[in-house]
């Protein structure tokens, strides 16, 4: 697949490097990397419960897969900073919770899980750690064959650090010790959330200071010798001043409570913390923020500065690289080799049950991969596995016999989604090989071919005789030929390409494709062709062919025509050269998702330029806002509509969209109150504040007007016209953008109100914002236009 669209407004690769902040609130966060199985575990200040998540990424554990474990029984309250532990082989957390009497009851409890997997099993309470004396902040650390806990235990300096020896993990065996308290003329109020990281014989803890509704919330550090005696206060030396703290440059202010962890390869240390962008937000949401941090000569830490939200961080070494140990076996096994990465490899591979099924594989966007395979093929011959990327039609992937304890890389490309529900199973093909690795390279959004590299690599062909020329993908004359496009499995989106028929039958798109095989009818999915009896012509395959409607439509055999299915749930439509009026419309409900291809009738054809790109859609009928992130005011879901208060330029913002050329829709419903309320597109750096944003905003205006108009971090009026505007009542808004033309519609979705060209910004997220009133939006809908 030659084909990549990669678009602005993200990072230039996500695989490749992220920016700040992982989530949207992220308090008092604590990650652990757990190798026996390979995910980063994480849990954060929820308030209610305890939740952890996990994923197969740092920088993706806020899409990862996330349960609630425990919920308090009736009285208890305020459930702070839990940390997730692996000890003795049993999963531990420790929280901090009130009783009902505010700081005098406040204390740190613990509860354990004796599963392997700390999502199944059963979480068990083993009381309060620190039976008198109230306090906050657990955690603990072994050293040296002991088990130690630490704590922020309120006292007459209202909190300081103490370290007790454990005899197990959740009771103390010595006397609390003070090893630290604000008496620095840098450290404010109050010390707490001391966590502990270890390196060259020397033991850190790093602590806040200052309180979460400061700005100036900080990290200082107490220094130890791993052979000292840590449960005295003279082993512990603290800073001379503030190790992390706050960067006005950065915009991002208290840098408080965080917690240590690891690159998936072990070689980087990584700080996790939270952080606001912006002063005076206090003890709100802090979203999670992660970094690579060095070492200074003398042996300690080097944190550096927060980095800046609009900053690109290169992504932790290792990051989308999955061992495959780590996946699900069956009738296969592990192999220990000194040259694998980890040291490990799985082979035999060798029957027709077996397989190798990663899962759980966090994307960071939707889109286009290439999955790089580590493989090692001592077999004699050249082998091959079959793959399924989600569940889509096998196809093979080949190995070279390369010899054993030599390692290769084979590469095939495909789509996978955002987040972590993607899979990619490995099952017995041809001779033998093992399989080291598997890690993932974001091409773009888009996923397609244009043939330019003159191979058709990627696609599986059922009969007929199918060869790339001339930049072009071509077959001959059949009954049913076609081809599918390798570990394809979309749900909604666009599907779009060139077509040219050489003379007579029917030639087009497959989609929503699964068991394709030989025969004119061997499949299961919707086909949309041009048929040379000038008829546009819809029909799905069950093994056997029916007809679902057509439109009349000119074809002129050895004409190229563009065509375009856009399949959002049971609605499917289909254009022709024209791409604003579809040619075909219809609902139809047999198939929710499968692969894209090509099949030709009785006609010589050729195929390019073929692109498929996730649309975007929210109509919050799951109640859920996930994804967006808002800047200022109170937006939640009522009544299947995501709402807003009145409020100066309240916003939200898609997080993980990125458009360049774009449609974008949605209905706006302004409930109360005098001002404005709309789409906002092609956004970068958005932030808490009315102007606060870089992009374009179109809206309707209670004062009786359509308005467009952009940010780049003060607003510009670009145009408006009248219209109308009736509080109550809903409107639904349309904004193309293509180059620098821009067309925005309301209710009427033939003929723009607005048609300007603006050249300020070429791509960016897509978003929802007030000016003013309060307002409910709905049914979101975007699509790449190409």
């Amino acid at each position: 697949m030659a084909l990549s669209l990669a678009v602005a407004g993200v990072a230039a690769s996500p695989t490749t490097d992220f920016n700040n902040p992982v989530n949207n609130i992220g308090a008092d966060p604590w990650m652990y990397y757990h190798d026996n199985d390979g995910y980063y575990y994480f849990t954060r200040t929820t308030g209610d419960n305890l939740t952890i998540w996990r994923s197969r990424t740092m920088t993706g554990i806020d899409s990862g897969e996330q349960k609630v474990v425990w919920t308090p029984p009736s009285g208890t309250i305020d459930i702070w900073a839990p940390e997730i532990h692996f000890i003795g082989g049993k999963w531990y957390i420790y929280y901090t919770a009130n009783t009902g009497c505010g700081d005098s009851c406040r204390g740190v409890y613990v509860v354990e899980n004796t599963s392997a997997d700390p999502f199944t099993g059963t979480w068990t309470g083993k009381g309060k750690v620190v039976g008198s004396g109230a306090g906050l902040d657990g955690s603990v650390f072994e050293n040296g064959g002991t088990l130690y806990f630490l704590y922020a235990g309120y006292d007459a300096n209202w909190s300081s650090i103490y370290i007790a020896a454990m005899s197990n993990p959740w009771t103390l065996s010595t006397s609390l010790t003070k090893i630290a308290t604000r008496d620095q003329s840098w450290e404010s109020d109050l010390v707490e959330g001391p966590e502990v990281i270890k390196r060259n014989g020397k033991i850190f803890i790093s602590y806040s200071t200052f309180p979460c509704w400061s700005d100036d919330y900080r990290l200082g550090m107490l220094t130890a010798a791993d052979t000292a005696n840590l449960l005295s206060t003279s082993s512990w030396t603290k800073s001379s001043g503030p190790v992390f703290q706050s960067s006005s440059a950065n915009n991002v202010y208290g840098t408080g409570h965080n917690s240590f962890t690891k690159s998936k390869d072990g070689t980087q240390d990584w700080l996790v913390y939270h952080a606001n962008t912006g002063t005076g937000q206090g003890c709100g949401p802090r979203p999670t923020r992660v970094q690579q941090f060095t070492w200074n000569t003398n042996g300690t830490p080097n944190f550096g500065i927060p980095a800046s939200p609009t900053s690109a961080i290169a992504v932790p070494a290792g990051e989308f690289r999955i061992e495959a140990e780590h996946a699900a076996l069956n009738n296969a096994s592990i192999n220990y080799k000194s040259g694998a990465s980890h040291g490990a490899v799985v082979g035999y591979i060798d029957y027709s049950d077996s397989y190798v099924l990663f899962k759980d594989i966090n994307a960071p966007a939707a889109g286009h991969y290439k999955i790089h395979v580590r493989y090692t093929n001592g077999s004699g011959a050249a082998s091959t596995h079959n793959v399924s990327v989600n569940g889509s039609t096998a196809f093979p992937i080949s190995y070279s016999n390369i010899g054993w304890e030599t390692y290769g890389d084979s590469v095939f490309e495909t789509q996978l989604k955002k987040g972590y529900q993607n899979t990619i199973k490995f099952t017995k093909g041809d001779n033998y090989a093992e399989i080291d690795s598997v890690e993932l390279e974001w091409l773009g959004t888009a996923y397609g071919d244009n043939f330019n590299d003159g191979n058709a690599n990627g696609w599986s062909t059922y009969d007929g005789t199918w060869s790339v020329s001339s930049g072009a993908y071509g077959v001959n004359s059949g009954a049913g030929y076609k081809a599918v496009a390798n570990g394809t499995n979309l749900s909604d989106f666009v599907y779009e390409g060139d077509v040219k028929i050489a003379s007579g039958g029917d030639a087009g798109l497959l989609f929503r494709v699964s068991e394709p095989a030989v025969g004119g009818d061997s499949l299961k999915g919707y086909y949309a062709a041009l048929n040379t009896n000038n008829t546009v012509v819809l029909g799905k395959f069950n093994n056997s062919w029916t007809y679902l409607t057509s439109a009349s439509f000119t074809v002129t055999p050895g004409t190229t025509y563009h065509m375009k299915v856009v399949a959002s749930g049971t609605s499917i439509k289909i254009y022709v050269t024209n791409m604003d009026t579809p040619v075909v419309t219809f609902t139809d409900s047999s198939y929710s998702s499968g692969g894209i291809g090509l099949r030709t009738f009785n006609s010589a054809v050729t195929f390019d330029n073929l692109v498929a790109t996730p649309v975007f859609a929210d109509g919050f009928s799951d109640n859920n806002p996930d994804g967006w992130a808002t800047y200022g005011g109170g937006w939640g879901i009522s009544s299947g509509a995501y709402t807003v208060g009145a409020g100066s330029g309240y916003k939200s913002v898609f997080s993980s969209s990125s458009f360049s050329n774009v449609l974008y829709e949605g209905d706006v419903r302004i409930t109360s109150g005098g001002g404005d309320a709309g789409l906002l597109f092609r956004v970068t750096d958005p932030a808490i504040g009315a102007d606060s944003l870089k992009g374009y905003y179109a809206a309707i205006n209670t004062g009786g007007s359509v308005i467009l108009g952009k940010f780049n971090n003060n607003w510009t009026y670009i145009t408006g016209t009248s219209m109308t505007i009736t509080t109550g009542t809903t409107y639904h808004l349309k904004i193309v953008a293509e180059g620098t033309r821009i067309r925005v519609y309301v209710n009427d979705m033939a003929t723009p109100k607005i048609d300007v060209t603006d050249t300020s910004f070429s791509s960016g997220s897509l978003g929802a914002r007030v000016s003013g009133p309060a307002a409910a939006f709905d049914n979101f809908y975007a699509e790449s236009r190409n």
